[in-house]
């Protein structure tokens, strides 16, 4: 049977057709299921580190309350703090590599030392002293040799070291003054910042390793 040209031609346009339909839809299917995944990895990452952050802030403040009122639960306050900021590292390190573990550690425990400093002066009576401004840019310079960019880096530091803390400092000092309901306000605002803090970070890990997600 010979075909005719038209019918041909025909035929080639309808397979073109429909090979382009079925492609759009596959392609359009993958891509959807592909963002689908991104969104939920990142999802995930964002929680993990809201939860870290929050929790960082959380045992911080419950560590300080326990040695101003003299609960016996210092210690275990001190250690769930310091489980907490463990895990914190690990994940950073999962992303930046397991060399970056100790020196992340360090510098939370940097941050610890100076409140205790802090807390000791506010309330034995002597005249503030400690300056969170040096861990900050330490924590910014550790950042920036991880590739984070300097205003990023820099953004992160000063309000997860130097706000966070200025904020505990006020905390004492409104416990000092019996004023209770101040230094609840600031313990919230420092759970908000921990939140941003978490997001931030979150952005930056997913804006550096976006193959791992």
């Amino acid at each position: 049977m010979i075909v005719s040209r038209e019918k041909l031609a025909l035929w080639l346009i309808t397979i073109l057709v429909i090979g382009l339909a079925l492609g759009y839809l596959f392609s359009s299917r993958f891509c959807r299921v592909s963002i689908n995944k991104r969104v939920v990895k990142i999802t995930r990452l964002n929680q993990e580190l809201r939860r870290l952050l929050v929790h960082h802030t959380v045992w911080t403040y419950h560590y300080l309350q326990s040695r101003y009122l003299s609960y016996e639960d210092q210690e275990a306050a001190a250690e769930q703090l310091a489980k907490n900021d463990d895990e914190f590292g690990a994940l950073f390190a999962s992303y930046y590599g397991q060399s970056t573990y100790p020196e992340l550690i360090v510098l939370l425990q940097t941050q610890k030392n100076n409140l205790d400093q802090a807390f000791e002066e506010l309330t034995s009576g002597n005249p503030h002293t400690v300056d969170f401004k040096k861990t900050e840019r330490e924590l910014s310079n550790y950042l920036q040799q991880l590739k984070v960019l300097p205003i990023d880096a820099l953004e992160f530091s000063q309000i997860f070291i130097s706000t966070m803390s200025t904020n505990f400092i006020e905390i004492i000092k409104a416990w000092n003054s019996k004023n209770w309901q101040k230094a609840f306000a600031l313990y919230e605002n420092n759970l908000e910042i921990s939140r941003e803090s978490a997001d931030l970070l979150d952005r930056l890990i997913a804006e550096e390793f976006p193959y791992k997600f």
